[in-house]
């Protein structure tokens, strides 16, 4: 059984982290509604060495794309993409604010609105548990 005090930092970390996917979503629906869309170009990549699970003792090389594309005022503008995702000389599309293009995004629909969402999902069912957990105390 669960103390009360624990379900009661339960309930304020879920409520924080999914306060936090709720802000991510909706930063990234701002974003993709106020953006200007282009085509990127991934021009190199770089390699980062990482040991991605801490009982694995050899570490693993991934490579991030650096994607470069031109704003509508004709500026050249970097950003990196995901691990792994590209290939070198792949066209990708990119979403940027024309007030600040160096915060540009690959525009994918997965990271940009199913990431925030699993999350979301994921900490209101964690939420509804706590409180299913505390309700059960009080009863």
């Amino acid at each position: 059984m669960y103390s009360k005090s624990s379900l009661t930092v339960g309930v304020v970390v879920f409520s924080l982290g999914l306060l936090f996917c709720t802000y991510i979503l909706f930063h990234n629906v701002y974003l993709v509604n106020h953006s200007i869309r282009t085509e990127g170009v991934v021009m190199q990549m770089n390699p980062y060495v990482h040991t991605p699970y801490p009982s694995r003792t050899l570490p693993v090389v991934d490579y991030r794309p650096i994607i470069s594309f031109v704003t509508s005022d004709g500026k050249q503008v970097e950003i990196a993409g995901c691990d792994n995702c590209y290939h070198l000389g792949d066209k990708v599309p990119v979403i940027y604010d024309p007030s600040d293009p160096n915060e540009g995004h690959v525009d994918d629909q997965k990271d940009l609105y199913v990431t925030p969402l699993f999350f979301m999902i994921g900490f209101g069912t964690a939420l509804a548990k706590v409180f299913y957990e505390r309700k059960k105390m009080v009863v």
